[in-house]
């Protein structure tokens, strides 16, 4: 059975202040969720436990260095949030699930299918 996880990324967009109301805010209501709740806040601000990965659309990374992040984060004990999407061009032809197929098929084919046990994949269209 797969585990229910929700997930907030900030990115660099908040202050230490408002990250911490934010955190702060979210931990008032743990009680009433049922899942389990990432946030991602600014990097900076991050204890290191787990790694966003995310293909950056606007520094053209591809798959491959998408997989490179993946296997760095294994390598350095933290649990990849491994997010995956296609850009609103890419599903308005029809081709998200090649998209998302091709970003995933390269991750296992840098660390192996195995180095899923640890890796959280996040839908995430761009």
């Amino acid at each position: 059975m797969r585990q229910v996880i929700v997930a907030g990324n900030w990115k660099m967009n908040a202050s230490k202040e408002t990250v911490n109301t934010l955190i702060m805010g979210i931990l008032s209501g743990m009680a009433e969720v049922d899942s389990t709740v990432i946030v991602c806040a600014p990097s900076p601000y991050m204890s290191q436990v787990e790694a966003l990965i995310t293909h950056s659309q606007l520094h053209g990374e591809t798959d491959e260095v998408v997989a490179d992040k993946v296997q760095a984060a294994l390598d350095n004990d933290l649990k990849p949030l491994f997010c995956i999407g296609e850009t609103l061009e890419e599903r308005e032809v029809g081709n998200m699930e090649a998209v998302v197929s091709r970003q995933i098929q390269a991750v296992i084919d840098r660390v192996g299918i195995g180095a899923f046990k640890d890796v959280i994949i996040a839908y995430e269209p761009v």
